[in-house]
């Protein structure tokens, strides 16, 4: 069961896309990681794209102009950059009702996110917790919480922080794949309502499934990869069905 929160946890997050249900909000590209992408051979001609999806956190002066147009950015890139900076991205959330994450909640939950010590990744988001207790993104805190626990063992708060996540967001793709096949875990049926947990945990495996097929390809997505990532995520609710 480690390996399947796991392989989920680092898929999800790593597959968030375009559909809210499907994971956190894409975090804008610091101008770093714009940078490593130009240099990448893999991912350069996705470039466009990317940016496109995630934005950028700064916004575009003559001098970064310089230096990606020196990483070998092109005329297009660099109008895709102009229009997706902190400003125009506000500008367009604001004209479809929806709200732009912050630049320093977004690193701090870049840190719950990358953390790989357990304990301190637990420290982390109980600190984004109390730090941002109406962020969109806490429900996603959450079953990082939970993904943390599972490396320690505790199937319980695995559960509980699923719930918590799942509270916040009912369809929480990223915390029904990981609580569906936990709940019929001996650990976790050992106490209550054995049936109860049973039939949640199948409630649970039928909406994430339902979700699965909404599933989009990311940008840096070849067809091969995103229907196995879907594939995946089906093969480990049907085992909870």
């Amino acid at each position: 069961m480690g390996r399947v929160l796991i392989v989920l946890m680092a898929t999800v997050l790593a597959g968030a896309g375009s559909l809210v249900a499907q994971g956190p909000p894409a975090l804008p590209l610091t101008q770093k990681e714009l940078a490593e992408i130009l240099k990448s051979k893999e991912h350069r001609g996705q470039a466009v794209a990317i940016v496109e999806h995630r934005g950028v956190e700064f916004e575009l002066n003559p001098e970064i102009e310089k230096q990606l147009r020196k990483a070998k950015a092109d005329d297009q890139l660099i109008e895709i950059v102009r229009k997706s900076g902190p400003s125009a991205r506000a500008e367009k959330a604001q004209a479809q009702g929806n709200t732009v994450v912050p630049p320093d909640e977004a690193r701090d939950f870049q840190a719950v996110q990358n953390e790989l010590d357990p304990d301190r990744q637990i420290q982390l988001a109980g600190d984004f917790a109390v730090k941002y207790p109406n962020s969109t993104l806490l429900t996603y805190v959450h079953v990082l919480a939970a993904a943390a626990y599972n490396q320690k063992g505790d199937i319980d708060q695995v559960i509980s922080f699923c719930e918590k996540s799942l509270k916040l967001k009912p369809d929480n793709l990223m915390a029904l794949l990981v609580i569906a096949p936990m709940l019929p875990q001996p650990q976790a049926i050992r106490t209550g309502n054995q049936e109860q947990k049973l039939d949640q945990a199948e409630q649970y495996a039928k909406q994430a499934l339902q979700l699965v097929e909404q599933l989009t390809a990311q940008p840096s997505e070849q067809p091969g990869q995103f229907e196995a990532r879907k594939s995946s995520y089906q093969r480990d609710m049907h085992s909870a069905l």
